[in-house]
């Protein structure tokens, strides 16, 4: 079983409407958004270490995520990808109507679209060879977000 730290998401409509149709801007915009996110998943990681698993026994002790001793730390469980740190993205198909006044459908938006996706992926990556933990990547349901 997996178990799940928490998501940040980032809002690449927002990004590209901010961008203007000017990639060199979305992409300044996209590394210190990125940035924000890394740093915002590593307090939550830090946050958790040392919490103990009677805080939520059905989770950390009755099997739900794990099954740990009464009084133990879920600290191990936090490292070496057993659970994951997630970065969310939403909005592609806005983010290619805002930047290219096109859908994602289109071979020049299906392109960009995977342009993009793939940096996130990359990025998410190299994190998890940064520090050892779990970063994931996932499109994020949108029925949460508010303007």
């Amino acid at each position: 079983m997996d178990a799940y730290q928490g998501v940040v998401s980032l809002n690449l409509p927002q990004i590209a409407i901010i961008a203007n149709g000017d990639f060199n801007k979305f992409w300044k915009i996209l590394d210190e958004r990125l940035e924000t996110c890394r740093e915002a998943l590593l307090v939550r990681h830090n946050l958790l270490k040392g919490t103990v698993s009677d805080v939520s026994p059905i989770h950390w002790q009755y099997g739900g995520i794990a099954r740990l001793a009464k009084g133990e730390k879920i600290d191990r469980l936090l490292e070496n990808g057993y659970s994951t740190l997630s970065l969310g993205y939403v909005g592609i198909y806005e983010m290619v109507q805002a930047m290219l006044g096109e859908s994602n459908t289109t071979e020049e938006g299906q392109k960009f679209s995977l342009e993009v996706v793939s940096y996130l992926k990359k990025a998410c990556d190299k994190w998890r060879e940064e520090t050892g933990l779990g970063f994931s990547l996932y499109g994020t349901p949108a029925e949460n977000f508010s303007i």
